[in-house]
């Protein structure tokens, strides 16, 4: 699978499922959900990666979220220091 580069991201519901989206560096969109325990990622609406933890049921942190995809080795950078919040 290929690293994402992510240059914007919105926190964009804060309850449960939790949901990004924002923009790649190459222009394309990316949304983020966890749905109780499915952590997904789709780049201009096509799901490119998911995965179940089992401790998270629809809700995750900014700070956690970077964790789990740095360790995956999805993410390739996350060019924010902070999320916006679209709520």
């Amino acid at each position: 699978m290929e690293k994402l580069k992510v240059v914007e991201l919105n926190h964009t519901c804060t309850a449960a499922p939790d949901q990004y989206s924002g923009k790649l560096a190459d222009g394309r969109e990316i949304y983020i959900r966890l749905r109780w325990n499915i952590l997904r990622i789709d780049v201009n609406g096509e799901t490119i990666w998911r995965r179940e933890f089992p401790y998270y049921k629809g809700t995750i942190k900014f700070d956690e979220l970077k964790k789990l995809l740095w360790q995956d080795n999805i993410l390739f950078a996350l060019e924010v220091d902070e999320i916006g919040m679209d709520y």
